[in-house]
């Protein structure tokens, strides 16, 4: 385990991911049912933010792709939030993206105070169109309509870099890692047909950046690539309150 890791490591488990979105190549990751701070915590952990959506397209990919995950219809949360009652809405990683898809008369900052966003599941006890934004109050909140509420995380794009070049002798290569992920590299000589194998190279991932090498005994061929496995749940220790 990497020591300058936080203690708390995956203390909501991954439901599904990750997954790739095709234009700008980031990954996101679909959390259990949990409030809003727990959720953008736990994606920070990971080392990314809870999903900021900066177009329809984006909004359309998301929902449809973790909205009905595994035949469960649920509501997701975004990164979209506001600090003070009434005040305005920004995004958890700093985007400044203006794209909105509010629910009509919504946000409303109702109950007492709703300072989270999420997209409505599709099974809302109000007909409302799935997908459309809502603002919501959690944690503790009494208002259960669009439950459940799970978190989707946006990291980054997955790259292997290379320490030394694959016709260099033998290639050395680095990726950042996310705990409890297997990550694996494979390797091909023909792009066109697809036939990765197994490169002898595997590591369970602690959150720190991994660098390795080939085996002794394996051939360098032209091309590389790393998957990233998901663990089959999360393991860690619960989130502390305080």
């Amino acid at each position: 385990m990497n020591p300058a890791f936080p203690k708390a490591l995956l203390f909501l488990r991954i439901l599904g991911g990750p997954e790739v979105e095709p234009v700008s190549g980031h990954r996101y990751l679909l959390l259990e049912p949990a409030p809003w701070p727990e959720s953008e915590q736990a994606a920070r952990v990971l080392g990314g933010h809870l999903a900021s959506i900066g177009s329809p397209g984006e909004q359309e990919w998301v929902f449809g792709t973790f909205g009905n995950r595994g035949g469960v219809e649920r509501s997701l949360w975004i990164g979209l939030a506001r600090s003070t009652p009434g005040g305005p809405f920004g995004w958890s990683d700093g985007s400044v993206t203006a794209y909105r898809n509010w629910l009509p008369g919504q946000p409303d900052d109702a109950l007492g105070g709703e300072p989270h966003v999420h997209m409505i599941s599709r099974a809302n006890t109000f007909g409302h169109p799935g997908g459309t934004w809502n603002d919501l109050g959690t944690p503790g909140a009494p208002f259960t309509d669009f439950d459940p509420v799970c978190g989707v995380v946006e990291l980054p794009p997955l790259q292997l870099r290379f320490d030394a070049a694959p016709t260099a002798g033998s290639p050395r290569f680095s990726c950042p890692t996310l705990p409890g992920f297997f990550y694996r590299i494979e390797r091909t000589d023909d792009l066109v047909s697809g036939n990765w194998v197994d490169a002898g190279v595997t590591v369970l991932g602690d959150g720190a950046v991994w660098t390795t090498e080939l085996p002794a005994g394996v051939a360098a061929t032209r091309f590389y690539r790393v998957v990233e496995i998901p663990p089959a749940f999360a393991v860690g220790d619960a989130v502390d309150p305080r």
